[in-house]
């Protein structure tokens, strides 16, 4: 029997598979780059589990959840924001998060997160979908081209 992938609005009782889902996503990031990610928080499972709650809890966010029969194996975290100084737009919807597992990763199952989560942008009223990706993550990058987003702006920090 064929297992059922399914995509539902993500719950409280969620909250460690996805954060296990999280670092599964931040492990790779880490391995793409040559800088710390996140040592500055103190307990970032906390962070992630507060935020997680948080997205679960509001009207104008969203988090998702991909399960394969009842098997969490990918999750999205998004938000509605109000103007975007970059377009001057009245507000917009933007990725936090979107992981998926290895094992499933380029079977479709990001596509299905990133297809659902457009549609709740625009029972929002948004009109333009934001998110972050970091410049050495070349398959993201072709994976959000292919979805037709396109990179306008390059994000500087400094750590003090």
């Amino acid at each position: 029997m064929a297992e059922k992938l399914s995509i539902r609005k993500g719950r409280i009782a969620d909250r460690k598979q996805a954060l296990e889902l999280w670092k599964e996503l931040m492990d790779y990031q880490r391995s793409l780059i040559d800088r710390p990610m996140f040592d500055f928080v103190d307990d970032v499972d906390d962070v992630f589990m507060d935020i997680w709650d948080l997205h679960v809890r509001s009207r104008n966010k969203l988090a998702l959840i991909a399960e394969l029969s009842d098997r969490p194996i990918g999750i999205l975290i998004a938000g509605t924001h109000r103007s975007h100084v970059m377009d001057r737009r009245e507000g917009y919807a933007h990725v936090l998060e979107l992981a998926v597992t290895k094992k499933f990763r380029r079977k479709g199952i990001g596509q299905m997160l990133m297809e659902e989560f457009t549609r709740w942008a625009k029972d929002k009223g948004e009109d333009c979908l934001v998110l972050e990706v970091l410049p050495e993550n070349d398959i993201a990058k072709d994976f959000y081209a292919k979805l037709g987003y396109e990179s306008i702006v390059e994000v500087w920090r400094k750590l003090i």
